[in-house]
């Protein structure tokens, strides 16, 4: 039967496979190669890509991945198949049999641990767009208050009414505002503390303990 060319170079990467010290030298050469496609800019590292570029070179290592991830598949499949299916072997053969289940071992192991950092990549990135947006949220109130505070609008309010006013026409979760709340109580409960203390020694005290802290 005539042979494909894939099917011609998947003996052959079968063979190179078979022998540790040719494999190894295979996998050099190809690393080699590779490098001097990149120093005569035959391949472009991702960092000099154009967007357009990356998405298609993502796009083409999404596509490989998923063939890889089909493939072990299928592998995996085919061996449980044969090994639920094959009579016992003989003792012979014993040392081959636990070889493949090992190597079957191993390949899950590695697809959970590909799937994991997966995970806490995607999580890592979500955590990333939230502090983004807490910190942008975060620099408008600052900036609101301090153009409240420069109007006046803010010195004879209650700690509710100036959370209130700082927030008026804003879609602000419960906790959000029961701490801002609280931060304008605690800042007013400093402030009469300060006012209501006569020694300079406590004031001196209460200053250093504000500044220490914000």
């Amino acid at each position: 039967m005539v042979l494909t060319g894939a099917e011609r170079a998947k003996l052959w990467r079968e063979r190179q496979k078979s022998d540790p010290r040719k494999y190894s030298e295979y996998l050099q050469k190809e690393r080699n190669r590779y490098k001097d496609k990149k120093i005569s800019s035959v391949v472009k590292p991702i960092e000099d890509m154009t967007e357009r570029e990356k998405r298609r070179t993502r796009k083409h290592w999404r596509k490989h991945q998923a063939n890889k991830r089909e493939r072990t598949k299928q592998a995996i499949e085919t061996n449980n198949f044969l090994s639920d299916n094959t009579p016992p072997v003989s003792p012979e053969n014993g040392d081959f049999q636990q070889n493949i289940r090992r190597t079957n071992a191993q390949r899950r192991g590695r697809k959970k641990g590909e799937k994991d950092r997966s995970k806490a990549y995607r999580q890592l990135k979500k955590l990333n767009v939230r502090l983004i947006s807490a910190e942008k949220l975060n620099q408008r109130y600052r900036q609101r208050l301090h153009r409240m505070k420069k109007k006046g609008k803010l010195s004879s309010e209650s700690p509710r009414s100036k959370t209130n006013i700082l927030l008026k026409g804003q879609n602000v979760c419960p906790k959000r505002r029961k701490t801002l709340m609280y931060h304008f109580s605690l800042v007013e409960g400093i402030k009469q503390k300060y006012r209501d203390n006569k020694s300079e020694k406590k004031r001196q005290l209460i200053r250093n303990v504000v500044k220490s802290n914000f």
